[in-house]
Parts: structure tokens; C-alpha cells; sequence
């Protein structure tokens, strides 16, 4: 390294290492320095740990003699991001005259904070050749520094307290990105991208490792006069601009703080304190990213008030501090108060007329001008119509009136009124309405100017009759019920009066659904039936109504029973609806004795019908079982198949309601006994079934899922290859040929079925047998059997599918076979297991 050209005026005190490898360098570069007669200082590492700034006496003209033997006292490290041994200190050059100055205590400041970006972004720029030469901190050197060379700098540290020191790095260390690993305050980086953009470097030209010439245009210039050549921080200016006096009806002026002399990239904080209470009424806390700042406060109220300037991490004792006061100026002063007929409080009815006075008298001084009232009638007009308006009086501007106060001399008074007409169905609500005065005017709050409470306020709360109903049904398992089995419904009527006043001559009807019975004499009312007239069921409709009174919170219950009987299933797949019973409840105006004395009332508008409609009905629905069926009998490769789809609707747990495919003939169809479960199959067969064929139900069923699927005739048979080889009604002689035998199974099945499906409750489809066509013939040829083709036939105990089969054979059948020969007749039976 060449001897150096100018002066060290930096400060020289050794840093402790950041790392043991780091150490080991800045020890053998002291170890140089120290041969060469120089003052050492320890490498900083910026990749760890910024170093505790110090701040290291100003040296003598002439180098000192080097130390004693016995090192100086070093500073203690500052603590690294991952622990490593701390490396050998190297000894201090003794400063002539003057003293060790002492440490300065390091603060860590916040990493990643926008430490002058857009200041630096303008100030740094890459080395250019052919510059003019500027003067460094220390000023201008004899000669062009060169490459090893050193330039004083202000260093940024991540102390708060003291956020720059006085350095001298090697002009390489200030420009190589990674540093110069002979310089002690290099540690592996460039200066110039230390402590994001932070450092204070002054323009300069050098000489680069060539030995050209160059010129590096320096970073942060603007903080050069603020920091000086002892990079110490000066305490900013604080400047407070305020008007010390309110203007008349005027608005209070915000306070503006100019702020000069700031630190790039540090942060401050702007408080402001009520000065008779200390109280805080507002704060600013920013990042200076230039040297002066500006911020305005809005202030609550006239009076006195202390500004803060303290920069985050600082000794508060270093804030600067302003004071201002301001005062009000003299102003017109009125009051506002607010009066009603009827009166405050009183309670209206729908239909009534409200007018609502304005008072406004001039309490001060001085002459009360451009005052204005502002009359919201938010919680008024959702339940009431403007009518009329008064003197002076505008709008509403959305629900606000506007009164434009006159002139008033000292004393003076003035007065305007408006009227509302409350709505029909504003039943139970309360009409609220509130005035305010603008700036200068205020409602009284002296006990002789009260009017009433709050004079500026008026409430009139509106009469309520509402009288509600409720409406449940119930069976005796609380299930669906059946078509046609007497199964029993009992409906529960809850008649209660929820509003604030009473109700007269409730009257209740409830509508029957069709296809259900009154039972006679069911009817219960609790309490105090005696209190209402008789039940009457006429042309489906229920009715008893109430001869008295009901008081607000009155409950009365109603039951009753109704019997199911048959009921219409729109079509054969479809399902019963459920019933739905529908009930409503009704009141009588209050007759003209027992009215009660209610003001400027509409003429011919009746007082004490019910205010609130939407609790006047209710409907309750009872879920009725019923089986969807879509059945066809087909001739499928010459042999008779029933293709079936069920849909059972409202049927809860599968293992409890098994489903059963029945063939009967329509005689014993006809004499059946319905009441047998689906479950008891051998009953079933007792009764006169030919067959009964169980349906499973596929995997993940639920209460509405359509099952599908096809069965053999009773009596057919098909072979492994799906060929037919037997059908109902034929015997095969010994010879091999064919012949129709009434002693042959299922003979009486050989030209009609019924074909029902039960699952508690049951629905039936009546099967012709398909008859023969060009194409097929369920039955055996004659007197010779023709090769029929190999085909995919339905296997005769497959289990049902739901959906549509897409098996080889429907296709086939659905194609080439589909007689379309089956007849349904609408037949249903619906019960539940016995």
C-alpha cells in the first residue's frame, strides 16, 4: 500500500471484530499499520453488525511515537448476528495532548427502513473519467487521491443516538463493491452502499487501480453543511405557524410545523399537548427523506398548546419544543331549543298530525347573522309524511331540514314550525327527532333556559297493536303421514299479542288442506275458552274469534285434529305434495267508548288495528309417503321382461321399509289384503300373490332417489348365454315341442299381470304380456325352434340400479324390441308398516 497523502483527521479508535476469520484480517492489518507509525482501527463487518461509533481525539501535527508495549483500552464489541470468538485487539497509536475520548453509546436501528432511497438514487451515480475535482469533508488533498489513498467521510452507524462518525477509508473501500481487504473500515463492501445509501461522502476525484483518473460525485451532499467535519448531527429547527385568533362563525385554523435540518432516513415524531392539561391531541411519527419537513395538525379548540420534536431513539433531552395560543374571537352566540303538539313524549297514533316548533333567541352581544338549524329526520320520515313547512325552513336535504335563522339583534327572537302525518304502519315505533345549531348557536344548558330535558330533542312514541300467530303440525310419530289410512294430524295455533296496547275481537281462521277431515269436537282453547265463541268448520275453513280483549303479552293456544283420507297423486311417478294448512288471525278497531283520547287523529281512521301485518299468518306442512312407479313389460331376445322405476318419496330408513315387487293376477290383485307389510313375504303369497320379487336398494340411497331395474316374467327362464328356456303357461313335451298347459306355472299370468310395488306405502302398474311381433316372441316357437342370435340378456337375479340400465339388453330391447305394449292404471295404496 503507498504512503498515504493527506492527513487522517478521523477519529482513531479501534472496533472490535464481527467474526473470527474477520478478526484474523483486521489483526494482521493492524499488525501493518502499527510497522508503518499509523493509528489503527478495526475492521467493521457490515454482513454481521454495525460497530458502536466513537469518536477518537483529534491526532497531533506530527505522528506520536508508537504505543508501549502494553496494548490500549479497546471499546467492547458490539454483539454480532451469530457468536464467533472475538479476535486479538490490536494496540491504539497514544494520541498526543489530548485524552481517549469516550465511547458513544450504540442503538440498533430497524433494519429495512427506506433510508434516503430517493436522495441517494439521485446522488449516487458510477465512476466517470474526466471529472473536475471536488473537495472532501477534510478539504481539497494536495494531490489526487489515489486507489489506497483515504477520504474522510461521515459514517452511518445504527446508533440512534449518534448515527454518524468520522472515518477516513481507502478510496477503494469508498468504491469496490467488495471492498478493500487491506483497509480496516472497508469490511467487505462498498462505502458507498453502506447502511442502505446512508454514508455522507463529499464529490472526489482518485485515481483508480490503472492510475486513471476519475471522479465519484459523493452521497447524501445535502447532509455536508448540516453534519460539518465532525460528522456530529445538529439539532433541527422547529418553526410553528398558527392564527392566534378565531375569526367570528369561523372554523378553528390548523397548525402548520416546518420543520429544516433533519437526517435522511431517520425517523421523528411530531406531538402536540393541550397545554392546560398536557393532554395529546395529535402526533405525526415519519422518515425524513429530505432535510426539511411539513405537517399541518387540526387543533379541537382554542386554547394553549405544546409542539414536540424528538427524533426516535434520541435523548428527549435534545427535543426541541414550541409553544402556541390561540384565542377566540369575539363571536355572536344564540340558543336553539325545539317544542312539539302534541307534547314531548306523548304517545300518537297512526294517522296523527305533528307539528314541531323552532325557537331560536340571540343570547350574546352582537348582531347574529347566517345562522342556520339543521332539523334530522331520519328516525321521523321512516315512519311519518312531511306535510307542511314553515318560514325559512328548506328541504329535506335527504332527511335533513334546513332553517335559515334571520338576522337577530341582541335579544332578539324567531320562530318556525313544520307538521308530519304519522304512517299507517309506524305501529310500535318511535318517531325521534333532533335539531343541532350551526357554529355560534348551542341548546340551552342553563337550568332557567330548559325547556324540558333536552330541549333540542322530541320523541312521540306510536300506539302498537300487533297481534302475531303461530302454526304447527304434528303426527302421532312425527313422520310423513299415509293416503287413505285414517292417519291423524293435530294442529297447534299460538295467538299471541306482542305489541305495547291492547287488541279487540281477534279472529282466527284457519283454511284445511284438501283431502283432510275436522274431527268433531277437538278443538281446545287454553285459557279462558269461555273468553271466545264457537268452532265452526264451514266449506274447509276454520273459525272462532276472541269477544273480549287481549293485552299486550297475552298467549292463547288452539288445537285441533283433522284425519287423512285419500289424496290425489298428480301422476303415477310423481309424488304426493304435502298438505299445507294456512292460518291468520285479525283484529277489530276499538269501538268509539273505549278509544283512547289520541289528538288531531285523521278524520274516518280507525285507531287499534293491527299496525304490523307480517306476523298476522302462518302455514305449517305435513310431508305425506308415496311411491313413484314407471313400469313396461317388454319382449327382449324372445323372452318377457318387466322393466321397472320406483321412486319412493318421504321414506326414511331403507332396512325399515324394504321395497317387494308383486305379480298378481287381477282377480286376487283386486282382493288383496294392503295391510300386509312388505316385509312379510310369505303372508304376501298367502294372500294370492303369484311371486314376489325383493328390490334392493343400491348403496347411498336417500328418501327421493329413483331405483330402476327389470325382472323376468314369472315362469320365463333364460340359459347362461341369455337365451330363452321356459315361459310361463308352456310345457315341453317329450318330443321337445311346446305346448300351453293350464297346469303350467304362472298359466294365469300368461296374458295379464298387475305388477305392484309396496314399500309401505304401495303403488301398482297393470302389465299386458308383450305380444308377439316380427321381432320377437316371448314364447317357443312351432313345431321347429329357429336359431336365434346370441345376445346379452338381463341375468334374472340382478340387483335394481338407479338411473337408467345401460346394459347391452336395454339397448337391444330399446332399439329393436320395445313394444311399448305396457299399460299403467293408476292404482295406489298407502300405508305404513303394520
Amino acid at each position: 500500500m503507498s504512503q498515504r497523502s493527506m492527513a487522517r483527521r478521523a477519529r482513531r479508535n479501534s472496533l472490535s471484530t464481527r467474526s473470527a476469520v474477520r478478526g484474523g484480517i483486521a489483526a494482521l492489518t493492524t499488525a501493518g499499520l502499527i510497522l508503518l507509525g499509523l493509528p489503527t482501527m478495526a475492521a467493521a463487518e457490515e454482513g454481521i453488525a454495525d460497530p458502536a461509533a466513537t469518536v477518537a481525539a483529534s491526532p497531533p501535527a506530527e505522528p506520536a511515537p508508537p504505543p508501549e508495549e502494553a496494548p490500549a483500552e479497546a471499546l467492547p464489541a458490539e454483539p454480532a448476528a451469530e457468536e464467533a470468538p472475538p479476535a486479538p485487539e490490536p494496540p491504539e497509536e497514544a494520541p498526543a495532548a489530548e485524552p481517549e475520548a469516550p465511547p458513544v453509546e450504540h442503538v440498533p436501528a430497524d433494519a429495512g427502513t427506506d433510508a434516503a432511497a430517493a436522495e441517494a438514487e439521485a446522488s449516487v451515480a458510477p465512476p466517470a473519467a474526466d471529472a473536475a475535482q471536488a473537495a472532501p469533508l477534510a478539504g481539497p488533498p494536495s494531490t489526487v487521491p489515489e486507489w489506497n489513498d483515504h477520504v474522510d467521510i461521515c459514517h452511518a452507524t445504527a446508533s440512534d443516538a449518534n448515527p454518524y462518525v468520522a472515518i477516513s477509508p481507502s478510496v477503494r473501500s469508498i468504491i469496490d463493491p467488495n471492498g478493500d481487504p487491506s483497509d480496516p473500515y472497508s469490511g467487505g463492501h462498498a462505502h458507498a452502499l453502506h447502511q442502505d445509501l446512508r454514508d455522507v461522502i463529499p464529490a472526489f476525484d482518485y485515481l483508480d487501480a490503472e492510475g486513471v483518473q476519475k471522479h465519484f460525485p459523493g452521497l447524501n451532499l445535502a447532509l455536508l453543511p448540516i453534519l460539518g467535519e465532525d460528522c456530529e448531527a445538529p439539532a433541527p429547527t422547529l418553526q410553528l405557524g398558527f392564527v392566534p385568533c378565531i375569526a367570528p362563525n369561523g372554523e378553528l385554523p390548523a397548525l402548520d410545523v416546518t420543520l429544516a435540518g433533519l437526517l435522511l432516513a431517520f425517523q421523528y415524531e411530531v406531538r402536540v399537548y393541550a397545554g392546560d392539561t398536557m393532554t395529546l391531541v395529535g402526533s405525526h411519527t415519519f422518515t425524513a427523506t429530505g432535510t426539511g419537513f411539513q405537517w399541518q395538525f387540526d387543533l379541537p379548540a382554542p386554547g394553549a398548546y405544546l409542539v414536540v420534536l424528538h427524533r426516535v431513539g434520541d435523548d428527549p433531552e435534545n427535543d426541541r419544543t414550541g409553544t402556541i395560543v390561540i384565542l377566540p374571537c369575539p363571536t355572536p352566540h344564540w340558543l336553539l331549543d325545539k317544542s312539539s303538539d302534541p307534547a314531548d313524549g306523548a304517545e300518537v297514533s297512526p294517522g296523527e298530525l305533528i307539528t314541531y316548533t323552532l325557537h331560536a333567541v340571540n343570547d350574546s352581544d352582537t348582531v347574529v347573522t347566517g345562522a342556520q338549524a339543521y332539523d334530522d329526520l331520519a328516525d321521523v320520515l321512516d315512519d311519518a309524511t312531511l306535510v307542511e313547512l314553515g318560514p325559512g325552513l328548506t328541504g329535506p336535504a335527504g332527511t335533513v331540514l334546513t332553517w335559515n335563522v334571520p338576522e337577530l339583534d341582541p335579544g332578539e327572537e324567531a320562530t318556525t314550525w313544520y307538521t308530519v302525518r304519522v304512517d299507517a304502519d309506524a305501529g310500535g315505533t318511535l318517531l325521534h327527532n333532533e335539531v343541532e345549531p350551526s357554529p355560534g348557536g348551542e341548546c340551552p344548558t342553563e337550568p332557567a333556559a330548559l325547556v324540558d330535558e333536552d330541549p333540542c330533542v322530541v320523541d312521540h312514541p306510536v300506539m302498537l297493536v300487533d297481534v302475531g300467530l303461530e302454526k304447527t303440525a304434528t303426527t302421532a310419530d312425527g313422520g310423513p303421514v299415509d293416503s287413505g289410512e285414517g292417519d291423524v294430524i293435530t294442529y297447534s295455533l299460538t295467538i299471541t299479542n306482542v305489541g305495547d296496547d291492547p287488541a279487540y275481537r281477534a279472529l282466527v281462521t284457519d283454511t284445511l288442506p284438501e283431502g283432510v277431515e275436522y274431527v268433531e269436537g277437538s278443538a281446545v282453547i287454553s285459557p279462558d275458552p269461555d273468553a271466545w265463541g264457537e268452532v265452526t268448520v264451514a266449506d274447509g275453513v276454520l273459525t272462532v274469534q276472541h269477544e273480549g280483549w287481549l293485552d299486550p303479552g297475552d298467549v292463547v293456544t288452539i288445537t285441533f285434529d283433522v284425519t287423512v283420507g285419500d289424496l290425489a297423486q298428480p301422476a303415477p311417478d310423481q309424488p304426493i305434495p304435502p298438505l299445507v294448512n294456512a292460518a291468520c288471525v285479525a283484529v277489530e278497531a276499538y269501538p268509539p267508548d273505549d278509544a283512547p283520547a289520541l289528538a288531531a287523529v285523521a278524520d274516518d281512521e280507525p285507531v287499534g288495528l293491527d299496525t304490523n301485518p307480517a306476523n298476522d299468518c302462518d302455514e305449517a306442512e305435513t310431508p305425506v309417503k308415496s311411491v313413484g312407479l314407471v313400469g313396461m313389460a317388454q319382449c327382449v331376445n324372445d323372452t318377457p321382461w318387466f322393466t321397472f322405476s320406483i321412486t319412493p318419496f318421504e321414506v326414511g330408513d331403507p332396512a325399515a321399509n324394504p321395497i317387494v315387487l308383486i305379480w298378481w293376477t287381477p282377480e286376487a290383485f283386486a282382493a288383496r289384503d294392503p295391510s300386509i307389510p312388505a316385509s312379510d313375504v310369505a303372508a304376501i303369497l298367502a294372500d294370492g300373490a303369484s311371486q314376489v320379487d325383493p328390490i334392493a336398494y343400491p348403496a347411498g340411497w336417500t328418501s327421493g332417489m329413483t331405483i330402476s331395474g327389470q325382472r323376468l316374467w314369472p315362469g320365463a327362464a333364460v340359459n347362461e348365454a341369455g337365451d330363452p328356456i321356459a315361459w310361463p303357461g308352456w310345457t315341453q313335451l317329450a318330443d321337445g315341442t311346446w305346448v300351453l298347459d293350464p297346469s303350467a306355472p304362472f298359466y294365469d299370468l300368461r296374458d295379464e299381470a298387475v305388477v305392484e310395488i309396496r314399500v309401505n306405502p304401495s303403488n301398482d302398474a297393470v302389465a299386458v304380456y308383450p305380444p308377439p311381433t316380427p321381432n320377437c316372441n316371448a314364447a317357443p316357437d312351432q313345431p321347429v325352434r329357429p336359431v336365434t342370435p346370441a345376445a346379452a340378456s338381463p341375468s334374472r337375479g340382478g340387483l335394481a340400479a338407479t338411473g337408467v340400465d345401460g346394459t347391452a339388453v336395454l339397448a337391444s330391447a330399446a332399439l329393436l324390441l320395445l313394444l311399448g305394449a305396457a299399460g299403467l292404471r293408476a292404482g295406489r295404496r298407502f300405508r305404513e308398516a303394520r
